[in-house]
């Protein structure tokens, strides 16, 4: 089926970029042209990467030379991999190398980094860019004549679509994914049945062996991959059921449910969170190495794959299916004698290196890949009281025995002896060198464990955070290249001396280097005559200086420039300055700096259709103050389309209203037809009243979709309680009715963000928009109308009591529903006003409430007493008819 993008995002409409705290001119020198040794150009500014990113990305400033020079090289090197194609479907994709690559998909697209360029180009403001590179990954690449194009490679590890979620919050809306859920579904069912290990064992049993809960499994639910396609190469832990690509399935299963909810399908998310669940069930269980503290590689015993080798002799159990735990997966075994232990000398490799792990257990050597995934993919579960046995592993990356680098955490800790066996040979060697593919993920996965994480649980501090993102940005600029320019980036990096290592490897002729012998190339052209050439090099046709008997660069030595694998913008905007995203009308700004960063500036950020503008100026040094709007005085300060939103004098988070949306989805307003629309006006209010208000929601728009489904499940929730509840109405917002006893004029007392507040009627109806509705609660029941005047008194009284962004009970702090229940609880003296039993806060759907939490460092309350506005609404003692405002 051909898919075209939305006539919307062809169109493009959007806020136009606005610069308030930063002068684009003052960073034009930051866009000079590179080359590699450097050409005459490289004094001339590229106009075009200039301009498309003013118009596109925000800017930054920071007191760090190198954090902000990487970040402006980030820019020009992501803005070449935005690569134009032939697809009307999608007419952008993103490509990994520059050089074309024999391994690359169409226009050089390969899904081993998909997840980092969507993450990196989630702030680009165009959304045709990343809805068309989204799109691409799953099926659309057509021609104007309607056939079908090439793909991407897809053979590798990827998380494009918790990427794609991630870039939605940033847009603010799923319907681009909604549109894709199906193909999601597909591409996540196919990956489980010939990657996990239950499914792929008993082919026959798909997709049932999906619906099987762990403890039902013959073999370990667990997600297996030869190191290779995981991008992960010569790793010493080599293949099996590794805690990358495990991680990445729970959470591109919570990405599809939370889609899936998003976009109206209960039954399909609930199905996913089902899968994620047993996930992380699995991925903590099996994957957990405690002899050496550390999430690690299952090696499983798969029978007759002698390239998934492991040992079955040095495992007493193995083979043995009575044992528990996690021997009991053992299968009838053939003894491997596999890849790695076929080695030949000629690898440079230390004896035993990689080892012949024992079978059906977690290999006992801590690698990178089993820090950064638990958090970067949020499988580590958060904890109030204190660190879990997880999160010690954070000791690591610093630690000099452990994963601590001068220009980069190494890849295997430094305590193995097999670490860095084979660095000068093997260009993709994962056993010691430095990669950012996955430093990119192990900081992502620290802002997210410093920010969304509860404090008591934190293993590393912001220091640690800017420590490694100083070291990040210094490895792009300070590094060496052979025959290469600064800036750069490239695949993997010498931890302590700072060179490029695939590059330098390159440029000596390969792992395998061998001299050109150019009359036996002219005859025979193969590879190992012609200096890895695949024909006759130029240097052997007496084009160039003759090569013959040289070693020569392989032809495919400039393939690392500017190798796009990793994210740098990102890892600023998110974690540094800690714009922390969200579906609802909100956002949140935590940074992650310490007392070594004294300045930053983030300006031009497109959000939610909104322009947001980040500064933190303790000193007042920069005077970082927008033209057309309030100063911002020393310390933190937030602008949201120029005008001051939110400020402190110290280094804290701030959530961020956006304020009234510019624009809502029209829903339907006809109200179940058992109950006829009776309408009044705001006249009809009286002293005491009820005023229940519903604003327009976008069912596409998480805190929205939330609220509908917090709505619905009271509803449900009452009716199996034996309340009769006569329509399906929802509402958001609750407020007591009150009026002057000289004039009569109507006021509303209510608790809404910041505080308890009593707010005049013409703000309070006119504050949601003309498309809101609104209705008026009258007590069927004397008993409980007769307290309505001296509950408004109660309410009152509780003027200036901050607004309960937690849910927690009253009488500290108020969310709306609280507010009114407590005022007639306490002067009726009595708990149950509204219902006759306690009633359990809802938090649906789990994974919006669990985010919601995360940011306010918390998490979800469980079994928490306390009501809601649909409640109150549906309440038996409480009657109610539509009001007519405008």
């Amino acid at each position: 089926m051909l898919f075209l993008l939305p006539v919307a995002t062809l169109l493009a409409p959007q806020i136009l970029a606005e610069f308030i705290l930063l002068q684009p001119e003052d960073y034009k020198a930051k866009f000079l042209e590179e080359g590699f040794p450097c050409p005459q150009a490289c004094n001339v500014v590229n106009e075009s990467t200039y301009s498309w990113a003013m118009e596109n990305l925000p800017f930054f400033d920071a007191s760090d030379k190198d954090i902000m020079d990487a970040y402006y090289f980030r820019i020009k090197s992501y803005r070449s991999h935005l690569i134009e194609t032939e697809y009307i479907d999608a007419p952008f994709v993103v490509s990994e190398f520059g050089p074309a690559v024999s391994w690359g998909g169409a226009y050089g697209t390969i899904n081993a980094a998909a997840g980092h360029h969507i993450h990196e180009g989630r702030w680009i403001r165009d959304p045709r860019f990343m809805d068309s590179e989204i799109a691409f990954w799953f099926g659309a690449h057509h021609f104007a004549n309607g056939t079908r194009g090439p793909g991407g490679n897809e053979a590798y590890s990827s998380w494009i679509i918790m990427s794609a979620l991630a870039r939605a919050t940033v847009l603010g809306n799923v319907s681009l994914l909604g549109d894709l859920l199906p193909a999601m579904v597909s591409w996540w069912e196919q990956r489980a049945r010939y990657t996990r290990t239950d499914c792929a064992m008993d082919k026959d049993n798909f997709p049932r062996c999906l619906a099987l809960s762990p403890s039902q499994s013959m073999w370990p639910q667990c997600y297996g991959i030869l190191d290779g396609w995981d991008a992960m190469e010569g790793s010493v832990s080599g293949a099996g059921c590794r805690p990358t690509v495990n991680a990445m399935m729970y959470a591109e299963a919570r990405a599809i449910a939370t889609i899936a909810a998003m976009s109206g399908n209960v039954t399909l998310a609930d199905v996913f969170n089902q899968r994620a669940d047993w996930a992380r069930e699995v991925y903590l269980d099996l994957l957990w190495n405690d002899e050496i503290e550390f999430f690690s590689v299952y090696k499983l015993n798969l029978q007759h794959n002698d390239r998934w080798a492991c040992n079955c002799t040095d495992n007493p159990t193995c083979g043995n299916t009575s044992v528990a735990s996690a021997d009991r997966f053992a299968t009838p075994h053939k003894e491997a004698v596999g890849f790695w232990s076929t080695l030949k000398s000629t690898s440079h490799n230390t004896p035993g290196c990689p080892p012949l792990w024992p079978c059906n257990k977690t290999a006992n050597v801590r690698e990178l890949l089993g820090l950064a995934p638990p958090y970067y993919f949020r499988v580590v579960p958060t904890n109030d009281s204190g660190p879990t046995k997880y999160d010690a592993m954070w000791h690591q990356l610093a630690n000099p025995a452990g994963f601590a680098g001068h220009w980069g955490p190494t890849t295997v800790e430094r305590r193995h002896r097999c670490f860095n066996q084979s660095q000068d040979m093997a260009e993709c060697n994962w056993a010691g060198p430095s990669w950012p593919y996955e430093t990119a993920r192990v900081l992502s996965g620290m802002a997210n464990f410093l920010i969304e994480y509860p404090t008591p649980q934190h293993t590393v501090t912001s220091t640690d955070f800017v420590t490694l993102l100083r070291t990040y940005a210094r490895s792009h600029t300070q590094s060496m290249a052979v025959h290469g320019s600064q800036p750069w980036i490239g695949e993997n990096i010498e931890p302590d001396k700072g060179y490029w290592i695939a590059r330098s490897i390159m440029y000596a002729g390969g792992s395998d280097p061998r001299p050109v012998d150019c009359a036996q190339c002219r005859q025979d052209p193969r590879p190992r005559n012609c200096g890895g050439y695949t024909g006759v090099p130029l240097c052997c046709n007496g084009t160039v200086t003759s090569c013959n008997g040289t070693i020569i660069p392989t032809p495919d030595h400039d393939r690392g420039k500017d190798y796009n694998h990793s994210t740098f913008l990102d890892i600023v905007i998110a974690g540094l300055v800690g714009l922390r995203t969200f579906f609802g009308n909100f956002f949140l700004v935590h940074p992650l700096v310490d007392d070594s960063v004294t300045w930053f500036a983030l300006d031009n950020v497109a959000y939610h259709g909104h322009n947001i503008s980040i500064s933190w100026d303790p000193k007042g040094q920069r005077h970082f103050s927008p033209p057309r709007a309030k100063p911002c005085p020393p310390g933190l300060c937030v602008y949201v389309d120029g005008a001051l939103a939110a400020q402190s004098a110290h280094l804290t988070a701030l959530n961020v209203s956006l304020g009234i949306p510019l624009q809502h989805a029209k829903m339907d307003r006809k109200s179940d037809a058992s109950v006829p629309a009776r309408v009044s006006n705001i006249d009809s209010i009286a002293d005491g009243d009820l005023v229940f208000v519903q604003p327009p929601l976008d069912i596409h728009v998480g805190l929205d979709a939330a609220i509908l489904a917090v709505g619905r499940a009271t509803i449900a929730w009452l009716r199996s309680n034996g309340v009769a509840v006569h329509s399906n109405e929802t509402v958001v917002h609750v407020a007591l009715a009150t009026r002057d006893a000289t004039f009569g004029n109507l006021s509303l007392i209510e608790a809404i963000e910041p505080t308890v507040t009593k707010t005049p009627a013409a703000e309070f109806f006119a504050r949601d928009g003309p498309s809101a509705r609104y209705f008026r609660g009258k007590f069927r029941n004397e008993s409980v109308g007769k307290f309505a005047g001296r509950a408004v008194t109660e309410a009152t009284r509780m003027l200036g009591k901050p607004y309960a962004t937690d849910f927690q009970p009253p009488p500290k702090d108020f969310y709306c529903s609280s507010l009114v229940e407590y005022s007639f609880q306490t002067v009726m003296h009595q708990q149950h006003v509204f219902i006759d039993q306690d009633f359990k806060l809802i938090f649906v759907p789990s994974e919006f409430w669990e985010k919601y939490y995360r940011a306010m460092n918390m998490s979800v309350p469980v079994n928490v007493s306390g009501s809601n506005p649909t409640l109150l609404l549906h309440s038996p003692v409480v009657s109610f008819e539509e009001i007519s405002v405008f």
